[in-house]
């Protein structure tokens, strides 16, 4: 009796060390809200988005592809696996062959939308509050969405100061991004 006592106490504590193992695992990779808001405050504060200008040339035309990108101000903090501190970009682009593009894209995680019919995402241009149809690229990448109509959306960005997107994540709550676009060149638009 007693040997069986003494195995049941070791395979207790082997649960319990299992548990407790597993607790602080998931801890680590997903911590408390409290701390995950606090990794985003301190990444905020070395967040200074500014537009970024450049040109990549398209082989085929042999005609450069004009590209802006914006960081977002906002921190997007998802939880497993795709935990810790990243921004959204918001990227236009007029390209040779393609036409003109606006794209939101995120480091990491599954932004969730549809490549035919695309997704209705709310989109707020200063203090005026639309439904903007977004879709998914041919590729499936997961971490980019393609503005249905992406000229548009760049004259609207254009006029505007800050541009706040709700994204729609695969099991994630969804997440605000907030843009500075105040400063635009207007030769990349063409307004």
């Amino acid at each position: 009796m007693a040997t069986n006592e003494i195995s049941t106490g070791k395979g207790l504590l082997l649960v319990a060390g299992i548990i407790g193992a597993l607790v602080a695992w998931q801890w680590h990779t997903n911590p408390p809200p409290a701390q995950q808001t606090q990794a985003a405050q301190q990444a905020a504060k070395a967040v200074n988005p500014t537009w970024r200008y450049s040109n990549e040339m398209d082989e085929m035309t042999g005609k450069a592809a004009q590209i802006a990108a914006l960081k977002s101000r906002s921190v997007l903090m998802l939880g497993f696996p795709y935990q810790g501190p990243q921004q959204a970009t918001l990227i236009l682009r007029r390209h040779p062959r393609h036409g003109f593009d606006s794209i939101v894209s995120i480091d990491r995680g599954q932004l969730q939308c549809g490549i035919g019919d695309g997704c209705k995402l709310t989109v707020r241009f200063d203090d005026t509050t639309e439904s903007w149809t977004f879709i998914e690229p041919q590729s499936h990448d997961t971490t980019m969405l393609f503005l249905r109509d992406g000229l548009a959306f760049a004259k609207r960005v254009q006029t505007s100061k800050v541009v706040r997107i709700e994204l729609k994540f695969f099991q994630q709550q969804p997440s605000v991004v907030v843009f500075d676009v105040a400063g635009l060149k207007g030769k990349l638009v063409g307004v």
